[in-house]
C-alpha cells in the first residue's frame, strides 16, 4: 500500500489526528494537510525492459532446474551450488539475481500445471496428454522405461 493511501485511511477512516500522523510519519503537519486537501495519487513508474546480465545464461540455468525436479529431493543441487557453476563458467553477477531467476522460473512452471487443472507434467518430456491414460506408479514406471528405450 502506498505512503499516501495510508496516511488518507488514518486520517478519514480511522478519524487520527494530523498531528499524530505527522508524528507517526516524520512529515510535518504542513505536508499532511497539503496531502490530504490535494487528493494527490502515488506515481506509478514503469520499468522498462532492460537485457539481464543472465540472459546468455538463462537456456542453462532453465534446463538444470528442469533436470533438479526430475531428481528426489535428496539429490537435487541448491541454488548456491547452481550459481557456484555459473560463476565457474564466467557468469559475474550476485547469487540473488540466479535466486530471482529460479523463482520466476518455478512461478511459471507451477502456473502451467494449474492451467492443465491440476495434472503433473511428464518429468521427462513436459508432456500431459503423452502419458495420461497412464496413472500413479505406473505412470511414472512407463515414462521411466520409454526415456531409457526400453
Amino acid at each position: 500500500m502506498g505512503f499516501l493511501s495510508v496516511i488518507r485511511r488514518w486520517a478519514l477512516r480511522e478519524g487520527m489526528p494530523i498531528r499524530e500522523i505527522a508524528r507517526r510519519t516524520g512529515l510535518s503537519r504542513n505536508t499532511i494537510k497539503k496531502y490530504l486537501r490535494e487528493g494527490a495519487v502515488e506515481p506509478k513508474f514503469k520499468t522498462p525492459n532492460r537485457p539481464s546480465k543472465l540472459d546468455p545464461y538463462a537456456d542453462r540455468l532453465s534446463a538444470w532446474l528442469l533436470a533438479q525436479t526430475r531428481k528426489s529431493r535428496k539429490e537435487r543441487r541448491t541454488m548456491k551450488q547452481m550459481h557456484a557453476d555459473l560463476v565457474k563458467l564466467g557468469y559475474d553477477v550476485s547469487y540473488a539475481r540466479v535466486a530471482a531467476f529460479a523463482r520466476v522460473w518455478r512461478e511459471e512452471r507451477h502456473s502451467v500445471e494449474r492451467r492443465l487443472g491440476g495434472a503433473r507434467l511428464c518429468l521427462w518430456c513436459s508432456n500431459q496428454a503423452k502419458h495420461s491414460s497412464l496413472t500413479g506408479a505406473k505412470k511414472s514406471a512407463k515414462a521411466v522405461w520409454s526415456f531409457w528405450g526400453r
